[in-house]
């Protein structure tokens, strides 16, 4: 996959993951960034997770994509669990994951992200227990521990219901602490998904902060050392796209958004939109080289604390930190990791 900082080859606006390889760096990213960290075990933790994810989608057999009609867009949820995002995209969150995709059925239509109603098979909970296996190690809090030893023992029944709530963003309390790793396993199978879809087979939807490939929402962004373009991430299957820096990702709107950044890390930057208080991270790839938009969202609690005080909230999750916001409980939960 082509490095997300290189110079824009017009026409294309979208590149799509090659899953194993991004998963791999993300890994390495997060260890790196470990070194120094406030909370350097959880960061390692995290690394563990998405080198479990790189084994899972180098080794886990997919089906191959077979097409299904859209859902109607009544039918789809926002990352939070709110109203739709809009007619002719449908966010993950909204799919009935134990249905099956009709061989040959109706095509999707334009503007339908094409993993947007994809259903879900036993490939991802091989997956999970792949990168279950990978993030064990000793000294892991008891929360850490008991959710890794609590999916391991799982059924499918428990597992599918939990996937819905990760996706929607509604993991019960008591389940918070398993959201990062059923959340890891679902982005590992549908970055697997993407990687299989070919040229022209992403959307070209009005709604431009949603995935192309999947409907998702984005997790972060990297502003080209150079070029100095705005790439989203999606929260979901890693698929990037580029989207012009004048709109709000959430909102769309023209209205010049207010930038927030911790004074010891100016390469890390939220983008926030005064109208619908949403904002993402974009990390400058000029001033903080070799960034890893879910990684280093993920290393950056503390700029989500400063955000919050300030009243907006994410216009997307981070599977590491849970299904939602970063002040959800998954966020300490799990390993009671420090901004």
């Amino acid at each position: 996959m082509s490095d997300p900082a290189a110079p824009l080859a017009a026409p294309a606006r979208v590149r799509l993951p090659d899953a194993a390889p991004l998963l791999e760096r993300r890994a390495a990213r997060l260890a790196a960034l470990a070194e120094g960290h406030a909370a350097p075990e959880w960061v390692r933790l995290l690394s563990r997770i998405a080198w479990g994810q790189a084994r899972a989608a180098r080794q886990i057999p997919l089906s191959p994509l077979s097409p299904i009609a859209p859902l109607s867009a009544s039918s789809t949820l926002s990352p939070s669990g709110g109203e739709g995002r809009g007619k002719g995209v449908a966010p993950l969150a909204s799919r009935d994951p134990l249905s099956l995709a009709p061989a040959g059925g109706e095509g999707r239509g334009e503007g339908v992200a094409p993993l947007a109603g994809i259903p879900r098979d036993a490939a991802w909970r091989r997956m999970l227990a792949m990168i279950v296996d990978a993030a064990g190690a000793p000294g892991l809090p008891a929360p850490a521990r008991d959710a890794l030893s609590w999916l391991a023992a799982a059924p499918a029944d428990r597992l599918e219901p939990l996937a819905d709530a990760v996706l929607a963003g509604t993991v019960p309390g008591d389940l918070a602490a398993c959201a990062p790793f059923v959340g890891a396993a679902l982005e590992a199978w549908l970055a697997s998904l993407a990687a299989q879809l070919g040229p022209g087979a992403t959307a070209a939807s009005g709604d431009e902060g949603a995935c192309p490939a999947c409907g998702g929402p984005p997790v972060a962004g990297t502003i080209g050392a150079e070029d100095r373009l705005r790439w989203l991430a999606c929260a979901r299957c890693a698929t990037a796209w580029n989207v012009p820096r004048v709109r709000c990702v959430a909102c769309e709107t023209a209205t010049g958004p207010e930038y927030f950044h911790l004074d010891s890390d100016p390469g890390a930057k939220a983008e926030a939109c005064p109208d619908c208080r949403a904002y993402v991270k974009l990390f400058d790839l000029a001033k903080r080289p070799g960034s890893e938009p879910a990684a280093d969202d993920a290393a950056t609690l503390a700029l989500d604390l400063l955000l919050a005080e300030e009243g907006f909230h994410r216009a997307g999750p981070n599977v590491y930190v849970g299904a939602g916001e970063a002040s959800s409980p998954a966020a300490t939960d799990l390993t009671h990791p420090s901004p």
